[in-house]
C-alpha cells in the first residue's frame, strides 16, 4: 500500500506532467483506475476537496526525538 504519483487527466487520455494534474494515490487506487478518467471511473476529483486538518505530524516527532 505505497503511495504513488498519479495523473488526474490520465497521460494516456493526453494529461500532462504539469504539477496541477498530479496527485498522490495509493497505488492499489492508482493501478485500479488505470486508463479511466475521473469522471469514467465515477471517482471525484481530490483536487476539489477540502484539505483535513488535524493533529497529525507527518511522524516528525520521531524523526526529531534524537534532537534536545
Amino acid at each position: 500500500m505505497a503511495a504513488s504519483l498519479d495523473h488526474v487527466v490520465p497521460h494516456s487520455r493526453g494529461g500532462t506532467h504539469e504539477l496541477s494534474n498530479l496527485v498522490t494515490a495509493c497505488y492499489c487506487c492508482q493501478f485500479g483506475r488505470g486508463e479511466w478518467t475521473l469522471a469514467e471511473s465515477e471517482l471525484a476529483d481530490p483536487r476539489h476537496r477540502e484539505p483535513i486538518v488535524d493533529g497529525w505530524d507527518g511522524l516528525d516527532r520521531l524523526a526529531n526525538a534524537h534532537v534536545a
